[in-house]
C-alpha cells in the first residue's frame, strides 16, 4: 500500500444569518480519523499550538483514532437590521503529514450563537486538500508486486509441470502394468498351448502305441496261427477235398496238414493247397455229397 502525504488543505466556510441581533462565534476544525474509528463528535480535545493568525495546528502524530490537524476561531458580527450578515473564513494551511493507515479527512464547523425565532441561516463549505504520493515507495511496491506475480507465475508453472509429471508417471505406470499383464497373458497362452500340444502328442503317442501293440498282437496271433496243425474236422475236410485233386498233388504219405499264411501244406513238405483252391474243392465236395 502506498502511503500518501498531505501537503496542504484549502477550505472556505461561509456562514450567513438574517433577523439576528447578537454576534456569534464560528470555529472550523480539520480532523483526520482512521477508517475503522467512529465519526468525530462535536467536541474534540487535543493539544494545540496557537499562532498569531488564530489558527491552531496540532502535532503531526497521535496515538488516538482521531487527530485534530487545525482549528480556526472567528467572530461573526451582526447589525440590528433585518439584512443578511455574512461570515467568511478562507484558509490555506500547509501540512506535511504522511498517512500510514486508511483514514478520512473532515472539516468540522462549530457555531455558538443566540438564535431568534425568525432567524434565517445559510452555510456553504468548500474543501480542497493536496496530496503527494510517495514515488519511491510506489516503485518499491510495484517491484514487489511484480516479484510476487513472477513468483506466483513460477509457482503456477511448477505446479502445472508437477501435475503433468505426475500424470505422465501415472500413465507410464498404467502402460507398464498393461504390458506386464499382456506379457503374462501371452506366457500363459504359450504355456497352455504347449500343454495342449503335449497332451495331444501324448494322446497320439498313446494311440500309436496302442495301435502298434494291437498290430503286434494281431501279427503275433497270426504267426501263432500260421503253422499250427488243423483240427480233426478240418483234417477230415481236407482229406475229403484233396481226394479230388490230381494224384501228383495228393499227399500219399498221409501226413497231417498245417495252416500257412496262404493256405495249407502237409507236414512232409511235399504238397500244398491255397485257401481259394481249398474253398472251391470244399464247395465242390459239399455239392457232390448232396447229389449222392
Amino acid at each position: 500500500m502506498v502511503h500518501p502525504t498531505l501537503t496542504s488543505l484549502s477550505y472556505t466556510t461561509k456562514y450567513s444569518t438574517a433577523n439576528d441581533q447578537l454576534p456569534c462565534m464560528v470555529r472550523s476544525n480539520i480532523l483526520l480519523a482512521e477508517t475503522e474509528s467512529e465519526e468525530p463528535e462535536h467536541s474534540v480535545i487535543t493539544d494545540a499550538n496557537t499562532d498569531h493568525h488564530d489558527i491552531n495546528v496540532v502535532p503531526q502524530t497521535s496515538k488516538g483514532a482521531t487527530v485534530m490537524l487545525s482549528s480556526v476561531l472567528g467572530i461573526k458580527a451582526n447589525d440590528l437590521g433585518n439584512q443578511w450578515n455574512h461570515f467568511i473564513d478562507r484558509q490555506h494551511i500547509p501540512f506535511n503529514i504522511r498517512i500510514v493507515q486508511s483514514s478520512r479527512l473532515y472539516l468540522q464547523v462549530h457555531i455558538s450563537e443566540y438564535p431568534a425565532e425568525d432567524m434565517l441561516r445559510s452555510l456553504l463549505m468548500d474543501v480542497s486538500p493536496t496530496w503527494l504520493d510517495d514515488q519511491e515507495l510506489r516503485r518499491q511496491l510495484q517491484k514487489r508486486q511484480e516479484a510476487e506475480m513472477r513468483a506466483n507465475d513460477t509457482e503456477a508453472k511448477v505446479a502445472v509441470e508437477e501435475e503433468a509429471r505426475k500424470k505422465a508417471e501415472t500413465q507410464q505406470a498404467a502402460d507398464e502394468q498393461a504390458r506386464d499383464e499382456a506379457e503374462a497373458n501371452r506366457r500363459a497362452a504359450e504355456e497352455q498351448s504347449a500343454a495342449d500340444a503335449k497332451a495331444r502328442k501324448e494322446a497320439e503317442d498313446e494311440a500309436q502305441k496302442a495301435k502298434s501293440e494291437r498290430k503286434a498282437a494281431e501279427e503275433k496271433a497270426e504267426r501263432e496261427k500260421v503253422g499250427s496243425s488243423a483240427d480233426d474236422k478240418t483234417q477230415a475236410r481236407l482229406k475229403d477235398a484233396l481226394s479230388h485233386l490230381p494224384k501228383d498233388r495228393e499227399c500219399g504219405g498221409g501226413f497231417a496238414w498245417v495252416q500257412t499264411a496262404t493256405g495249407f501244406r502237409c507236414t512232409g513238405g511235399g504238397h500244398s493247397i491255397s485257401k481259394p483252391s481249398y474253398s472251391l474243392l470244399y464247395r465242390y465236395c459239399c455239392t457232390y455229397c448232396r447229389r449222392v
